[in-house]
């Protein structure tokens, strides 16, 4: 039989042994442990490094399938049938279509909320007149502003607005009409297609430049204004070219004045508020735009694709015969004129809402 002193030494060295086989097991998984952990981030920064890559180069590969160009007004309009032209060019120069689809309504609102909440990857952009940006958010509820909810790719057009009254009205030019009226206690009648756009808003302008007073008539488009005027219920309209232009070649009306900085290259002869001391020139353009959070690369791609579809002979072709005047701003000429059109409407709000 084993003393107690040999059972004791063994008994302590069994104790030795497990104690340095725990530890050296321990070590061995807080290596594992490091291990798996320093793989992980490994892994996880080559993830990200590839994302990386990805979101720099996604403008490379893009469009990989149909672009939507959604337009916030109806089939036939200017909007639209720009918006038509460019899709022959668009599908040669990206080898992808461009859908058009139309969300007309609420003072083009639908169909600009539609893009906002668009997903930003560049597969849907839009075609929005700039009063939608600038004077929406002032007047009336929405659920979006600019520059915030919106990524301007290139301006594309010019509404034209002019000051049109019949032929054989005892004026030519704006300035003798604002003498020719000076002295009357009555307001003359000027009629625009709606309120609380830009039209409506150079009335006013011209109004306070000219010291002429006014009643506004409003109506619900341009063609309506003109008949009025034709009909002899207006004494000026404040439209666009496009909706005067068959009276224009018909003799029947004139055009007083355009309020622009430099006169319209389609419409040579007819002179600029500025040019006749009227401080005014308040124009009503259209642009591309994609949603807010947009990738600045695929902006940019987006502004080269659709120079070279405004370069493009089909779309040269229509411009011609539809006598468009291209806009071309760069998105910071875009934002430019949408600051400065936000703080013409609040200098002259009070009087837009009477």
């Amino acid at each position: 039989m084993l003393n107690k002193s040999v059972k004791w030494k063994g008994f302590t060295c069994l104790l030795i042994v497990l104690l340095a086989i725990s530890l050296a097991g321990c070590g061995s998984a807080s290596d594992n442990q490091a291990n798996s952990n320093k793989e992980a981030n490994q892994s996880s920064n080559q993830a990200g490094s590839s994302n990386d890559q990805g979101s720099e180069g996604m403008a490379d590969t893009y469009p990989e399938g149909p672009v939507t160009m959604i337009i916030p007004n109806p089939p036939g309009s200017v909007l639209d049938l720009v918006a038509r032209a460019m899709q022959p060019a668009f599908r040669e120069i990206t080898g992808q279509p461009l859908v058009v689809e139309n969300h007309p309504g609420g003072a083009a609102v639908i169909g600009t909320q539609k893009l906002v909440e668009s997903d930003s990857d560049g597969y849907t952009i839009g075609m929005i007149a700039s009063g939608v940006m600038s004077l929406r958010p002032i007047f009336m509820d929405v659920a979006f502003t600019y520059p915030d909810d919106f990524k301007p790719i290139i301006g594309v057009g010019d509404f034209e607005m002019v000051f049109a009254v019949k032929s054989d009205a005892p004026y030519n030019t704006m300035k003798e009409m604002a003498d020719h009226y000076a002295d009357l206690e009555d307001p003359i009648r000027v009629g625009t297609p709606g309120a609380n756009n830009f039209a409506h808003m150079n009335a006013v302008l011209t109004s306070q430049k000219t010291g002429i007073k006014i009643n506004h008539v409003s109506f619900d488009g341009g063609n309506e204004a003109t008949l009025a005027l034709m009909g002899g219920n207006l004494d000026l309209a404040i439209v666009n070219l496009t909706n005067v232009s068959a009276q224009l070649e018909a003799g029947n009306l004139k055009i007083l004045g355009v309020p622009a900085n430099e006169r319209y290259s389609n419409l040579p002869d007819a002179p600029t508020l500025k040019e006749q001391g009227i401080d005014v020139a308040l124009r009503s353009t259209f642009s591309i735009y994609g949603p807010g959070q947009m990738p600045a690369e695929l902006q940019t791609k987006l502004n080269e694709v659709f120079h070279q579809v405004m370069d493009s002979d089909k779309f040269q072709d229509f411009a011609t015969k539809s006598n468009l005047l291209e806009a071309r701003m760069t998105p910071e000429e875009i934002s430019a004129e949408i600051q400065s059109d936000v703080t013409n409407a609040k200098s002259v709000i009070g009087e837009l809402q009477n």
